[in-house]
């Protein structure tokens, strides 16, 4: 593992600045990004009881992390943070804002629920959980947005599934009120 770790370590350090900043830099850092957060999704959601508190707040700061590059490219693109409401025009944006922040509010949930400061039911646990595992659909869809570069062909297949999700999109507050009981 420490291997491992020393080769991550030796190629960020010595890989140069122009391929980090290379188009393809970028995409290989945005999938190890990626790959991590999917990772840590289904840890928690497929050993929520083993991987324990932790693993949450692991998964609680790349929900953040996320959040946080959303504002980044939003303040870059359009010039302030604020006008967001162009960069939700974009199905696929809009996608990636809507399963963080749906996200966000269930992992602050969870947390919140295992140190106390909700009820410990059984029941409440579960709508939780639930609700976490329902957005899987969403979290992997948006995770097939990163191999668009690698297979060119999965991107009209893409767009279809973000004309898909728009309509989604409209009944997602419904639906967490129905799965969250």
């Amino acid at each position: 593992a420490i291997r491992k770790a020393m080769q991550l370590w030796h190629i960020y350090v010595l890989t140069s600045t122009a391929f980090f900043n290379s188009p393809r830099g970028r995409w290989a850092c945005h999938a190890l990004s990626e790959l991590f957060f999917l990772v840590m999704y289904q840890l928690v959601v497929l050993w929520p009881r083993d991987v324990g508190n932790d693993a949450n707040y692991v998964f609680l700061l790349c929900i953040c992390g996320n959040l946080v590059d959303v504002l980044q490219h939003v303040g870059y693109k359009f010039g302030s943070p604020t006008r967001i409401k162009k960069y939700l025009a974009d199905p696929w944006t809009a996608l990636n804002v809507v399963t963080n922040v749906v996200l966000l509010v269930l992992m602050v949930l969870t947390i919140m629920r295992q140190n106390g400061a909700l009820s410990r039911t059984y029941y409440q646990g579960e709508q939780i959980h639930m609700t976490l595992s329902g957005m899987s659909v969403l979290v992997w869809v948006r995770a097939l947005g990163v191999v668009v570069p690698v297979y060119p062909s999965l991107g009209p297949l893409l767009s279809t599934v973000a004309r898909m999700v728009e309509e989604l999109i409209a009944f997602l507050f419904p639906m967490f009120v129905v799965m969250s009981g």
